[in-house]
């Protein structure tokens, strides 16, 4: 019996390494796709319109009800590039539809309508531009998540092999 669970703790540990392998090449990639817009060329724009939504929700957490509120930065903006006019709305690159709900609010609070700021837009494709080019914060946290996902998952597999190793002897 006590092979049975070794065997299934030494699964779980691979299991959990290869989720991480791909949450970490997900991120990676969008790291790095990201991090690429910093040296996009810049425009001058103007913010359009500017809002963050607040979305209510209720959990229970521990048999108590919590009240819980996220917000996502919502933005429109207008620029010039390459002889033309272009209207915007990207915030961050490549952050899977997820933003930071606290990095959001504060977006809120920075950018306004009629505010002037620069966005980055792609050379090759004028109409992908951002307000704040480099690597998104979901990107960040999906490389984080992936390595330390990978070390864990490694981690419990060799002590598991190391746990029969010295049954076995």
């Amino acid at each position: 019996m006590p092979e049975t669970r070794a065997a299934g703790r030494k699964r779980f540990g691979f299991a959990l390494a290869l989720f991480g392998v791909g949450l970490f090449a997900a991120g990676g990639y969008a790291y790095l796709r990201g991090q690429a817009t910093l040296s996009w060329p810049r425009a001058k724009a103007e913010i359009l319109a500017a809002r963050v939504e607040l979305r209510e929700g209720v959990r229970r957490d521990m048999g108590h009800t919590v009240r819980t509120e996220t917000a996502s930065f919502h933005v429109r903006y207008r620029y010039r590039a390459l002889g033309r006019d272009y209207e915007g709305g990207g915030v961050e690159p490549y952050d899977f539809g997820m933003q930071n709900s606290a990095k959001s609010r504060g977006q809120g609070e920075a950018y306004f309508p009629g505010q002037r700021v620069e966005v980055a837009y792609d050379p090759a494709d004028p109409a992908v531009s951002y307000l704040e080019p480099g690597a998104s914060s979901t990107a960040k946290l999906f490389t984080g998540l992936g390595a330390g996902a990978i070390l864990l998952g490694l981690w419990l597999s060799r002590l598991e092999s190391r746990s029969n190793a010295r049954r076995r002897a």
